[in-house]
Protein backbone atom coordinates (compact mmCIF):
# COMPACT_ATOMS: atom_id res chain seq x y z
CA UNK A 1 0.00 0.00 0.00
CA UNK A 2 2.78 2.42 0.90
CA UNK A 3 4.61 1.57 -2.33
CA UNK A 4 1.49 2.25 -4.39
CA UNK A 5 0.93 5.62 -2.71
CA UNK A 6 4.57 6.58 -3.25
CA UNK A 7 4.37 5.61 -6.91
CA UNK A 8 1.20 7.63 -7.36
CA UNK A 9 2.69 10.67 -5.64
CA UNK A 10 5.89 10.60 -7.72
CA UNK A 11 4.11 10.05 -11.00
CA UNK A 12 1.70 12.83 -10.06
CA UNK A 13 4.59 15.25 -9.61
CA UNK A 14 5.97 14.19 -12.98
CA UNK A 15 2.60 14.80 -14.64
CA UNK A 16 2.31 18.25 -13.07
CA UNK A 17 5.78 19.12 -14.35
CA UNK A 18 4.68 18.19 -17.86
CA UNK A 19 1.46 20.19 -17.65
CA UNK A 20 3.28 23.35 -16.63
CA UNK A 21 6.17 22.80 -19.04
CA UNK A 22 6.95 25.66 -21.47
CA UNK A 23 6.28 23.10 -24.23
CA UNK A 24 2.57 23.58 -23.57
CA UNK A 25 2.67 27.25 -24.52
CA UNK A 26 0.82 28.55 -27.58
CA UNK A 27 2.16 27.56 -31.00
CA UNK A 28 4.47 30.23 -32.43
CA UNK A 29 4.33 31.27 -36.08
CA UNK A 30 7.91 31.95 -37.12
CA UNK A 31 6.92 32.88 -40.65
CA UNK A 32 3.86 32.92 -42.87
CA UNK A 33 4.49 33.98 -46.44
CA UNK A 34 0.84 34.92 -46.87
CA UNK A 35 1.26 37.79 -44.42
CA UNK A 36 5.01 38.35 -44.12
CA UNK A 37 6.25 38.03 -47.69
CA UNK A 38 8.56 35.52 -49.29
CA UNK A 39 11.14 33.52 -47.44
CA UNK A 40 14.62 33.78 -48.91
CA UNK A 41 15.10 31.92 -52.19
CA UNK A 42 18.90 32.19 -52.03
CA UNK A 43 20.74 29.29 -50.46
CA UNK A 44 23.64 31.46 -49.28
CA UNK A 45 21.40 33.96 -47.49
CA UNK A 46 18.47 32.11 -45.91
CA UNK A 47 15.84 33.79 -43.79
CA UNK A 48 17.35 33.56 -40.31
CA UNK A 49 15.35 33.23 -37.11
CA UNK A 50 18.06 34.35 -34.76
CA UNK A 51 16.30 33.79 -31.43
CA UNK A 52 17.13 30.26 -30.24
CA UNK A 53 14.07 28.07 -29.98
CA UNK A 54 12.99 26.94 -26.52
CA UNK A 55 10.53 24.10 -25.81
CA UNK A 56 7.44 24.79 -27.87
CA UNK A 57 5.96 24.27 -31.33
CA UNK A 58 6.94 26.62 -34.18
CA UNK A 59 5.41 26.89 -37.63
CA UNK A 60 6.79 28.01 -40.97
CA UNK A 61 4.29 28.36 -43.82
CA UNK A 62 5.13 29.11 -47.43
CA UNK A 63 4.74 28.19 -51.06
CA UNK A 64 7.01 27.65 -54.04
CA UNK A 65 6.60 27.34 -57.81
CA UNK A 66 8.64 25.51 -60.41
CA UNK A 67 8.81 28.20 -63.11
CA UNK A 68 10.53 30.47 -62.56
CA UNK A 69 12.08 28.15 -59.99
CA UNK A 70 11.38 29.33 -56.46
CA UNK A 71 13.02 27.82 -53.39
CA UNK A 72 12.56 28.58 -49.71
CA UNK A 73 15.44 28.60 -47.22
CA UNK A 74 15.26 29.36 -43.52
CA UNK A 75 17.56 28.87 -40.54
CA UNK A 76 16.74 28.02 -36.95
CA UNK A 77 18.85 27.37 -33.86
CA UNK A 78 17.90 25.29 -30.84
CA UNK A 79 18.48 26.79 -27.41
CA UNK A 80 20.97 25.00 -25.12
CA UNK A 81 19.50 22.17 -23.09
CA UNK A 82 16.93 21.34 -25.76
CA UNK A 83 16.55 19.26 -28.92
CA UNK A 84 14.60 19.46 -32.14
CA UNK A 85 12.54 16.33 -31.60
CA UNK A 86 10.28 16.36 -34.65
CA UNK A 87 9.34 18.25 -37.81
CA UNK A 88 5.71 17.70 -38.71
CA UNK A 89 4.34 18.40 -42.17
CA UNK A 90 1.28 20.09 -40.74
CA UNK A 91 -0.29 21.00 -44.10
CA UNK A 92 0.60 20.33 -47.74
CA UNK A 93 -0.99 21.02 -51.11
CA UNK A 94 0.37 20.39 -54.60
CA UNK A 95 -0.84 19.10 -57.99
CA UNK A 96 2.00 16.59 -57.73
CA UNK A 97 0.53 13.12 -57.27
CA UNK A 98 3.66 11.11 -58.00
CA UNK A 99 6.86 12.07 -56.22
CA UNK A 100 6.28 14.88 -53.76
CA UNK A 101 8.26 17.99 -52.89
CA UNK A 102 11.91 18.20 -51.97
CA UNK A 103 12.80 18.96 -48.35
CA UNK A 104 16.33 19.02 -46.97
CA UNK A 105 18.41 20.22 -44.03
CA UNK A 106 22.02 21.25 -43.69
CA UNK A 107 24.17 22.94 -41.08
CA UNK A 108 24.94 26.63 -41.34
CA UNK A 109 24.69 28.04 -44.83
CA UNK A 110 25.91 26.95 -48.27
CA UNK A 111 27.17 29.29 -50.95
CA UNK A 112 25.96 27.24 -53.92
CA UNK A 113 23.25 24.74 -54.77
CA UNK A 114 24.68 21.28 -54.14
CA UNK A 115 24.97 19.57 -57.54
CA UNK A 116 23.43 16.18 -58.18
CA UNK A 117 26.62 14.40 -57.25
CA UNK A 118 27.89 12.51 -54.23
CA UNK A 119 30.20 15.43 -53.39
CA UNK A 120 27.31 17.89 -53.56
CA UNK A 121 24.98 15.74 -51.52
CA UNK A 122 27.67 15.34 -48.88
CA UNK A 123 27.08 18.98 -47.93
CA UNK A 124 23.57 18.07 -46.78
CA UNK A 125 22.63 16.44 -43.52
CA UNK A 126 19.73 14.78 -45.31
CA UNK A 127 16.95 15.18 -47.84
CA UNK A 128 13.65 13.53 -48.71
CA UNK A 129 10.43 13.95 -50.71
CA UNK A 130 7.34 14.91 -48.73
CA UNK A 131 3.62 15.17 -49.31
CA UNK A 132 2.72 11.92 -51.08
CA UNK A 133 4.24 8.81 -49.53
CA UNK A 134 2.82 7.38 -46.30
CA UNK A 135 5.06 8.40 -43.41
CA UNK A 136 6.06 11.57 -45.23
CA UNK A 137 2.60 12.95 -45.95
CA UNK A 138 0.49 15.65 -44.32
CA UNK A 139 0.40 15.15 -40.57
CA UNK A 140 3.55 13.01 -40.44
CA UNK A 141 6.81 13.66 -38.64
CA UNK A 142 9.37 13.87 -41.45
CA UNK A 143 12.49 14.46 -39.35
CA UNK A 144 13.34 10.76 -39.31
CA UNK A 145 12.98 10.63 -43.11
CA UNK A 146 15.34 13.59 -43.42
CA UNK A 147 17.81 11.63 -41.31
CA UNK A 148 17.52 8.58 -43.57
CA UNK A 149 18.07 10.89 -46.58
CA UNK A 150 16.03 8.89 -49.06
CA UNK A 151 16.71 11.20 -52.03
CA UNK A 152 20.28 12.22 -51.16
CA UNK A 153 22.01 8.91 -50.40
CA UNK A 154 25.47 10.51 -50.11
CA UNK A 155 24.34 13.02 -47.48
CA UNK A 156 25.70 12.84 -43.95
CA UNK A 157 22.50 11.31 -42.48
CA UNK A 158 21.56 11.52 -38.80
CA UNK A 159 19.37 10.01 -36.11
CA UNK A 160 16.83 12.36 -34.50
CA UNK A 161 16.55 14.34 -32.34
CA UNK A 162 18.81 17.15 -33.51
CA UNK A 163 20.78 18.70 -30.64
CA UNK A 164 21.39 22.33 -29.75
CA UNK A 165 24.63 24.09 -30.55
CA UNK A 166 24.37 24.64 -34.29
CA UNK A 167 22.27 26.42 -36.89
CA UNK A 168 20.03 24.23 -39.05
CA UNK A 169 18.97 25.49 -42.46
CA UNK A 170 15.91 23.95 -44.09
CA UNK A 171 15.28 23.90 -47.84
CA UNK A 172 11.90 23.41 -49.49
CA UNK A 173 11.14 23.34 -53.22
CA UNK A 174 9.01 21.73 -55.91
CA UNK A 175 10.69 20.94 -59.22
CA UNK A 176 7.70 20.13 -61.43
CA UNK A 177 4.70 21.81 -59.81
CA UNK A 178 3.71 24.42 -57.25
CA UNK A 179 3.30 23.62 -53.57
CA UNK A 180 2.11 25.18 -50.34
CA UNK A 181 3.19 23.86 -46.97
CA UNK A 182 3.32 24.35 -43.24
CA UNK A 183 6.09 22.73 -41.22
CA UNK A 184 5.83 22.50 -37.46
CA UNK A 185 9.11 22.33 -35.55
CA UNK A 186 8.78 20.73 -32.13
CA UNK A 187 11.49 21.61 -29.61
CA UNK A 188 11.63 19.71 -26.34
CA UNK A 189 13.83 19.93 -23.29
CA UNK A 190 16.48 17.35 -22.58
CA UNK A 191 15.09 15.57 -19.47
CA UNK A 192 16.65 16.94 -16.30
CA UNK A 193 18.10 14.37 -13.89
CA UNK A 194 15.48 15.29 -11.31
CA UNK A 195 12.63 14.62 -13.74
CA UNK A 196 14.17 11.38 -14.92
CA UNK A 197 14.77 10.37 -11.29
CA UNK A 198 11.16 11.03 -10.31
CA UNK A 199 9.93 8.98 -13.24
CA UNK A 200 12.31 6.10 -12.48
CA UNK A 201 11.47 6.10 -8.78
CA UNK A 202 7.76 6.17 -9.46
CA UNK A 203 7.93 3.28 -11.92
CA UNK A 204 10.21 1.31 -9.61
CA UNK A 205 7.87 1.81 -6.65
CA UNK A 206 4.88 0.81 -8.75
CA UNK A 207 6.68 -2.33 -9.93
CA UNK A 208 7.68 -3.16 -6.35
CA UNK A 209 4.10 -2.81 -5.19
CA UNK A 210 2.90 -5.14 -7.94
CA UNK A 211 5.50 -7.76 -7.04
CA UNK A 212 4.42 -7.62 -3.37
CA UNK A 213 0.79 -8.15 -4.28
CA UNK A 214 1.69 -11.09 -6.47
CA UNK A 215 3.70 -12.67 -3.65
CA UNK A 216 0.99 -12.18 -1.02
Amino acid sequence: MVARKLAGWLLGLWAVALVYSPANAAIVTLWNEATQGDLSSTIGTPTVFSTPLVPNEYRVSGSTINSPLDRDFWTITVAPGNVLSSVILRSYSSPDTAGGSFFAVFQGTLTAIPPNTAAGQAQLMGGTLVGITAGRAQGDNVLDDLGLSTVAPSAQKFTPPLPAGTAYTFWSQENAFSQSYTYEFVVTAVPEPSTAMLTSLGLAALSFGRRRRNND
